[in-house]
């Protein structure tokens, strides 16, 4: 998003985001019948966790 920005709009010099680190988790269905959390690269449906993570920070500037 940020290479866009700076592609798009040359007067801008740079671009920076703060964004939460959220984390999801399948969820886990089986009282459904449905296999959703093994194995966990195989899951489908997620639901992210109350409190974020910290923040992930970048800065992205022209030459």
């Amino acid at each position: 998003m940020a290479l866009l920005v700076l592609k798009q709009n040359q007067g801008i010099r740079s671009v920076s985001y703060a964004l939460p680190n959220k984390h999801y988790i399948p969820v886990d269905m089986a009282y459904l019948g449905v296999q959703n959390v093994v194995p966990p690269e195989t899951a489908e449906v997620f639901v992210p966790i109350a409190a974020p993570s910290g923040l992930i920070q970048a800065t992205v500037t022209r030459k």
